[in-house]
């Protein structure tokens, strides 16, 4: 699977000041868009530590437990800078079938919540990523 950003980051921002500077921005995601719809019992979720420091072995023989056998899932390659975004952030990628292979992908920071929200894995303690400092702990 291969992965083109039309923007650098999930916080940078893009301007289209043209019709023709849209054009191209839909063009773009025209050719490399692609929409993968597995079903829910094909999907796993794995996990990557990164505290107190990262360790590379955690990103090699990566086994999941599906549907009562266990399946050695592809090494994460941490150097790719997606997935060390990734690692760095939430630590958690999906995997699923895809082109009779299993592919392993770096969630964003927006998908975490919904995620741990099918799994039923959700607390308020989980969505709390940023230091709010004007927030106190006894408010």
């Amino acid at each position: 699977m291969s992965i083109k950003k039309y923007l650098k980051n999930d916080d940078a921002v893009a301007v289209f000041e043209t019709w023709n500077d849209l054009r191209k921005y839909l063009q773009f995601r025209k050719e490399h868009d692609e929409w993968i719809m597995p079903f829910i019992n094909e999907l796993s979720a794995v996990g990557i530590p990164n505290e107190p420091l990262f360790i590379p072995q955690h990103c090699t023989n990566i086994v999941v437990q599906k549907n009562s056998f266990k399946l050695q899932l592809p090494d994460i390659d941490y150097e790719n800078e997606e997935n060390e975004e990734c690692i760095k952030d939430t630590g958690l990628f999906l995997t699923f079938p895809y082109r009779n292979k299993i592919a392993i992908y770096p969630t964003r920071r927006i998908a975490y919540a919904t995620i741990c929200k099918r799994a039923d894995d959700d607390c308020g303690t989980m969505y709390r990523f940023d230091v709010r400092p004007n927030k106190s702990a006894y408010n």
